[in-house]
């Protein structure tokens, strides 16, 4: 496994994934829905030629997610607490997990125009570059 890089720079992220209004097949709309906000902490590789994600850390602020994770779906998962903000293109998000390993805060706002500093020359070479990252590693206790 080795980095992949764009334009001579590794690439890193964190994916933000908020879940929410889950209720499991068969049972009624009323039933107490499931919602999480989640982290999934990503480095950008290569692995046997094919463009991958290593994911060396999850995070969640659902306690089910955590129990299961690693066990009905990919990854484990740590508990977290999640602060976000989103309101008329504005946006702060901090996380703090609960193991103290984690701190994170973003903030920012959408905007018409694609930065000029960035490694991707444009939103579509940005978004190939991580469509072709289909196969996700993560960390877990169990080799």
């Amino acid at each position: 496994m080795e980095l992949a890089l764009s334009e001579g720079y590794a690439i890193v992220g964190i994916c933000l994934i908020r879940l929410g209004r889950i209720v499991p097949v068969g049972l009624p709309r009323w039933f107490p829905c499931l919602a999480s906000e989640n982290a999934a902490h990503r480095i950008a590789v290569v692995c046997d030629g094919q463009s991958a994600v290593f994911i060396p850390r999850r995070d969640t602020s659902s306690r089910l997610n955590h129990l299961v994770g690693g066990r009905l779906f990919p990854g484990e998962h740590g508990l977290a607490i999640f602060e976000v903000y989103q309101e008329n293109g504005a946006f702060r998000i901090a996380v703090q997990s609960k193991d103290n390993e984690t701190s994170i805060g973003v903030s920012g706002n959408i905007v018409d125009h694609w930065p000029e500093d960035s490694c991707f020359p444009d939103l579509e070479t940005a978004f190939d570059f991580f469509r072709e990252a289909s196969l996700g590693y993560s960390v877990t206790c169990r080799p």
